[in-house]
């Protein structure tokens, strides 16, 4: 199971992020490109989707623990998921098939 936090620094600055089952999510730091009071409203209203595979949810679940997840639901189209706030920024994981 791939579940880690990484940095990079990268030519624009330092970049972090979040691997789960495959997908990567890169947060660039917006030093020198936005104003320090905008910072704020970043990524305000904007909620990564990232699916894992179904069997694994449960125990994404608990190693998530830390960050206060949702309890797991079923969403109207038919998948099982959970929402957690990491780092200030909402995903939803869902297990699919």
């Amino acid at each position: 199971m791939e579940d880690r936090f990484y940095a990079a620094a990268g030519k624009r600055g330092p970049v972090s992020g979040v691997s789960l089952f495959g997908n990567r999510v890169l947060l660039g730091i917006t030093e020198g490109y936005v104003d320090e009071k905008d910072l704020p409203h970043i990524c305000r209203g904007v909620e990564f989707y990232i699916t894992i595979p179904k069997t694994m949810l449960q125990i994404t679940w608990e190693n998530h623990r830390k960050f206060s997840p949702s309890p797991i639901t079923e969403r109207p189209w038919g998948v099982s998921a959970f929402r957690a706030t990491i780092c200030g920024h909402a995903y939803l994981i869902a297990g699919e098939e």
